[in-house]
């Protein structure tokens, strides 16, 4: 179980290197390989990608595009947006393509600014329609669906008093209680009002 742990947490760690740093290898075919460059001789370039350590001659190699370099691109083709959603958008595009998912998002979310009916921004965005009107994803869900989010999850509000009670929901739709219970939770309580010196009731609450 430790072992296991600790190959998580490595696999978690690396995620995030690579994730927070992208490093472009160009080759003589075309090919791009993205992740961190881990090792550099006169000979051989060593890229982590997603799917591994590569490592690329440097006869192949006709590029290499840093982290900051794609970033100080990115900042200039930003700069050149003005007020053009479309230009916004495929700005977006491109730094997805580079592995600048932050950015990507950025651009996008300055391509609905400038037009709210931008509906590639908007799909790029994951934003729902309905009726005419565009949702972020969140907001779909509440004043479309109606659900509220509850322990992590999107439930309907009548499913949460279940919830608390222990029940969980099968695949079929039908509750049933959680493993490890025998019985239900009780309900709790709503407090009972209580009299007050000048005959009226309260909940003990303070208005």
């Amino acid at each position: 179980m430790r072992r296991l742990f600790l190959l998580l947490s490595c696999c978690l760690c690396l995620w995030a290197l690579t994730s927070a740093r992208v490093d472009v290898i160009v080759t003589d075919d075309g090919a791009k390989y993205r992740g961190k460059i881990v090792k550099e001789t006169s000979r051989a370039v060593t890229i982590q990608t997603k799917v591994g350590k590569v490592k690329i001659g440097r006869d192949r190699i006709t590029q290499i595009i840093r982290t900051e370099e794609l970033r100080e691109e990115f900042a200039a083709k930003f700069k050149r947006i003005k007020s053009d959603a479309d230009r916004a958008y495929k700005v977006g595009k491109w730094a997805k393509r580079e592995g600048l998912r932050k950015e990507a998002r950025q651009a996008w979310e300055r391509a609905v600014e400038l037009d709210g009916y931008h509906e590639e921004a908007r799909r790029a965005l994951k934003h729902r329609k309905h009726e005419g009107r565009w949702y972020t994803r969140d907001d779909y869900r509440t004043k479309v669906l109606g659900l509220i989010r509850y322990q992590g999850k999107w439930i309907k509000p009548e499913d949460k008093g279940k919830i608390d009670q222990g029940f969980v929901r099968t695949k079929e739709g039908k509750w049933i209680l959680a493993e490890g219970r025998k019985e239900p939770r009780p309900r709790r309580a709503r407090p009972k009002p209580r009299s007050t010196p000048g005959g009226g009731a309260t909940t003990g609450r303070k208005s």
